[in-house]
């Protein structure tokens, strides 16, 4: 995230940033803090699920769905796996890829006013 382009300046004298991926209002005290911000959309990946739908071979009802990690993989479906209405055999009807987003964490935005000490700090550093 480069900072110096888009950082604005708070009336409390705090710095504001938005992640460009994410939009989250980043807070920090100096532009070297927003500088060293890494946002945590940057590391979540999103993951790929496959899902294998048996259905039945005799009245086409849904039997099982099967979570497999790689499409190529052979489905293996248990032999005593049979329809609960007619008990015909399970066969392979569709494989369906699934992507999971991730769950990113909330951060969540400081409000109110800087501490004394911090403001006092601020004063002597631009003076």
């Amino acid at each position: 995230m480069t900072a110096h382009a888009k950082a604005a300046r708070l009336p409390s004298g705090n710095f504001s940033d938005l992640c460009t991926d994410c939009d989250t209002l980043v807070v920090a005290a100096t532009l070297d803090e927003i500088d060293a911000f890494v946002c945590a959309c940057a590391r979540a990946k999103p993951t790929v699920q496959y899902l294998a739908r048996l259905v039945c071979l005799s009245c086409a009802r849904p039997i099982a769905t099967i979570a497999l990690g790689d499409p190529r993989h052979p489905v293996l479906v248990p032999p005593a796996l049979r329809c609960s209405h007619c008990a015909g055999q399970p066969v392979l009807d569709s494989i369906d890829k699934h992507t999971i987003e991730p769950q990113l964490p909330r951060q969540h935005v400081r409000r109110g006013r800087p501490p004394r000490w911090l403001v006092e700090q601020r004063l002597a550093r631009s003076a």
